[in-house]
């Protein structure tokens, strides 16, 4: 383990101002009528006025410069929020990279409301803190606190006074299982992951910085420095949102001995990468990953992806003006709902397209356009998330319903015995 970087170890990072954001209600949704409707918070939930139109996909506000700008406008007057098929060419006249079918191409016109939509769902800080992300550089008593046993995988937060679960034993061929033979009397917690010690911030300032990133990590499991399995960043890519350009899609020789490839998911093995190191496609380590990226950012670019707190973990980067569309959605079902929907499964349900669906792994740049369409639809369509949630949220409270019917019906039986 290396020693701690106590000059970085207390170093604040940039902190946005906390925005609003897509929230359900707070009654939860186990508790009440599952077809409560859904507060829709932020810029596309306000009231909107005859000032309002409609351009292309997005709701717009509209602020005319001039006369002749004003009479245009008003012939795309439109006081819905609801996403709008706009057969106008004009509007959506492109400019810059193109962006590979079936994604969205977002008109050089609408791009800025675009991003001030987007910047309205930003997360809080308060809301990424408990979603597992770093919202600042680790303390070295941060770092102490992630430790893991050694022989049951539970972190030390808990302060190791947890019931101790039988670890699993190579001898007896039970590696792999959930459960082993032997019971420790105490935990054994290794040291931690090393990566902890060099998460920074990103940079405050970069001039060059791309407004809105979509970021997607591919990772494999890495032999750690205490013994245990950690994941290290093996490819990432990342699309600018506004433009649609792939600005980065670069593999990664790690740092550690590779002990789990993850094939089916990283869609990376060892001669894979092999190939990519001899044709000079990939570059070395994780902190060369996150130099990269930084490249192309700075501490304002919004950070868009799904479930990115493992993202930006893996590229030991602290980071707090994120768009996460696991966090989106699932907030939209409820303040309590504990399930997280996969992408394969958002973009199935909102876009009717399959992803993922080879047998060679993910596509890193595949999900990282899938994000971003996800992302886009959240904002795009109001209702059609509510009616979506409110759905979700009706098949979890009869999941719920059901299983307290088999915990009875369990119950009635026992006592009759």
């Amino acid at each position: 383990m290396e020693a701690p970087q106590t000059e970085s170890a207390d170093q604040p990072c940039p902190r946005p101002l906390p925005r609003p954001g897509l929230h359900a209600p707070q009654t939860s949704f186990l508790k009440d009528d599952p077809a409560i409707e859904i507060g829709f918070t932020g810029a596309l939930a306000a009231q909107h006025t005859a000032d309002d139109f409609s351009v292309g996909p997005l709701v717009l506000r509209s602020i005319a410069t001039d006369r002749d700008e004003a009479q245009t406008d008003n012939l795309l007057a439109s006081v819905t929020v609801e996403y709008q098929e706009d057969t106008n060419s004009e509007s959506h006249e492109l400019t810059g990279p193109e962006v590979p079918a079936p994604w969205s191409l977002i008109p050089l016109r609408e791009r800025e409301v675009v991003l001030n939509a987007l910047q309205a769902q930003c997360h809080p800080i308060e809301c990424l803190a408990g979603e597992r992300y770093w919202i600042q550089t680790p303390s070295p008593v941060d770092i102490d606190m992630t430790r893991n046993c050694s022989y049951c995988g539970g972190i030390i937060r808990g302060r190791g006074t947890g019931a101790l679960k039988k670890a699993r034993c190579v001898k007896c061929g039970h590696l792999g299982r959930s459960e082993g033979c032997i019971t420790f009397s105490a935990h054994k917690f290794a040291a931690p992951d090393a990566k902890l010690h060099k998460m920074a911030p990103t940079p405050t300032y970069n001039p060059g910085a791309r407004k809105a990133v979509v970021l997607d990590c591919e990772m494999v499991g890495v032999l750690g420095a205490s013994g245990r399995e950690h994941s290290e960043v093996v490819r990432f890519s990342a699309v600018d949102f506004l433009s649609g350009e792939v600005i980065i899609d670069s593999y990664v020789s790690p740092q550690g001995r590779v002990t789990s490839w993850r094939t089916k998911f990283s869609g990376v093995n060892a001669s894979v990468l092999a190939e990519k190191e001899r044709q000079g496609k990939s570059i070395m380590g994780w902190r060369a990953a996150r130099n990269l990226l930084w490249q192309f950012i700075d501490a304002q670019t919004i950070l868009i992806g799904h479930s990115l707190n493992n993202d930006l973990a893996v590229l030991g980067m602290v980071h707090t003006c994120v768009v996460d569309s696991a966090i989106i959605t699932r907030l939209a079902v409820g303040e309590d709902c504990r399930r997280q929907w996969a992408l394969k499964t958002l973009v199935r349900q909102f876009l009717d397209r399959d992803i993922q669906a080879g047998n060679d792994g993910h596509d890193c740049v595949e999900d990282t356009y899938a994000t971003r369409e996800v992302v886009l639809w959240c904002v795009r369509n109001a209702s059609k998330l509510q009616a979506w949630a409110a759905g979700e949220r009706a098949i979890i409270a009869k999941k719920h319903k059901e299983k307290d019917a088999i915990v009875t019906d369990s119950i009635e039986v026992a006592f009759e015995e």
